[in-house]
């Protein structure tokens, strides 16, 4: 092997290797606010569904299959997260069950809200500033 050879492989390792960590989850298509807000969930909850709420927010419907409840949360983008304080709001409806709702001035996240829901439907939803969605009764399995 000659030595441009040999100074330029370990370089190109090390650079590749920093580039795949550096890559933001925006780039892999899964935005940052919506792992995030599985995180705030808990243990054992994993994403089935999110909405946008343009470049200010993403509410987050996730479910831990292993004791039945879903988990609403409703998580500021990465550019926006801890700046001053919006009103955000984060809703959750289990078929049979009032809604609950955790609606404030938050500079990082509303919620998380949790409610057993094994094998019933919900509602879920949020807001954020200029935005608001509410589903229809949904992931009834």
């Amino acid at each position: 092997m000659n030595k441009l050879v040999r100074r330029v492989l370990p370089v190109a390792a090390v650079a590749a290797a920093a580039t795949a960590v550096m890559v933001p989850a925006q780039a892999n298509g899964i935005k940052w606010s919506v792992l995030y807000g599985a995180q705030l969930c808990g243990s054992g909850y994993q994403v089935i569904d999110a909405v946008g709420h343009g470049s200010e927010a993403t509410t987050v419907l996730a479910y831990n299959s292993d004791n039945g409840h879903n988990c609403v949360v409703t998580v500021r983008e990465a550019p926006v997260f801890g700046s001053g304080p919006v009103n955000l709001s984060a809703t959750l409806q289990v078929s049979g069950q009032s809604a609950v709702t955790d609606r404030g001035y938050y500079s990082k996240y509303a919620g998380p809200i949790w409610a057993d829901g094994d094998a019933r439907c919900v509602i879920w939803g949020g807001s954020a500033p200029g935005s608001s969605w509410l589903s229809g009764w949904s992931h009834c399995s």
